[in-house]
């Protein structure tokens, strides 16, 4: 019998290190708060964007779930832009910039968990949601 793989790992070799590593904190945080019965995935690529292989627009990331969360041979990722963090951060400032990148995993993040609970990626006030991780995440440290 075929075991399924869990938790949650970051993924990304040619990407900003600084950027990475508060993503890798944010996801030891995460590992706190949810489970992650089906491994996840955040893979960090160092260009600038994406095209969605679900519409052909360009974008900053995006997620893929398999049809059942009980699939054991394909697990969910994340792919994440990560070539515009140091203009972001001379433009921003190195904590909003952080903050940007750690918001756009959240939504992610709540997409998974709600694939988990009903099989849909569809999660209503996305974005208020996210920020309400974000903020509770912003509670437990100084900086991103």
């Amino acid at each position: 019998m075929s075991h399924q793989k869990q938790g949650i790992q970051v993924i990304g070799n040619h990407c900003n290190q600084e950027l990475k590593l508060a993503i890798c904190r944010f996801v030891k945080y995460l590992k706190t708060q949810y489970e992650f019965p089906v491994l996840l995935k955040i893979i960090l690529c160092d260009s600038s964007e994406l095209i969605s292989p679900f519409d052909q627009d360009t974008c900053v990331s995006f997620s893929w779930v398999p049809d059942e969360p009980t699939d054991i041979y394909r697990y969910p990722y994340i792919l994440c832009t990560t070539g515009d963090y140091l203009k972001d951060k001379a433009k921003r400032g190195r904590d909003n910039a952080l903050a940007a990148y750690i918001h756009d995993i959240a939504k992610h993040i709540l997409r998974y968990q709600k694939w988990l609970k009903t099989g849909s990626i569809n999660v209503y006030a996305i974005n208020i949601k996210a920020t309400e991780i974000l903020d509770q995440y912003a509670e437990t440290r100084e900086h991103p």
